[in-house]
């Protein structure tokens, strides 16, 4: 992402004469395909999970790891966000919303776990599956805005 903002911000030149603007919707692109993917990734495991039950209870220390992680992905998001409607960049924005997702993740997560501490095991792959499908849709509609 950093390579295709300073890519994108190059002053016009002989072979680019209109500029490098372009390739941030490029790099925009390429950031929520890799989000499609993770959600898609995520989605898998957790069916895969709960169709041969080889479901597992995690510890507290996830349980802790996954409610630092919303706060600082959180916090993430605001920072990028910022910066990118300050300075009107596409990919920065699709970045902010990984980090967006992460956070929702991570909400999925920690709900998840806490259930399955509750003696509700099922309750984290299906956490899982429910996090992939906001992670695509967050990819899928990073992907309209690029265009």
């Amino acid at each position: 992402m950093i390579f295709g903002l300073k890519l994108s911000s190059k002053e016009a030149d002989k072979e680019h004469p209109y500029g490098h603007e372009r390739y941030e919707a490029v790099f925009a692109k390429i950031l929520s395909a890799m989000l499609i993917l993770t959600g898609l990734f995520i989605g898998y495991e957790g069916i895969k999970v709960l169709i041969y039950g080889d479901i597992k209870t995690p510890g507290f220390i996830a349980l802790i790891a996954a409610l630092v992680s919303i706060i600082a992905k959180e916090g993430m998001y605001w920072y990028t966000v910022k910066v990118a409607r300050k300075i009107k960049s596409l990919s920065l924005e699709a970045d902010a919303w990984h980090h967006r997702s992460d956070a929702f993740s991570s909400i999925g997560t920690f709900a998840g776990i806490l259930g399955a501490r509750m003696g509700l095991k099922v309750l984290d792959p299906i956490a899982g599956i429910v996090v992939s499908l906001f992670v695509i849709k967050v990819g899928v509609d990073s992907i309209y805005k690029s265009y």
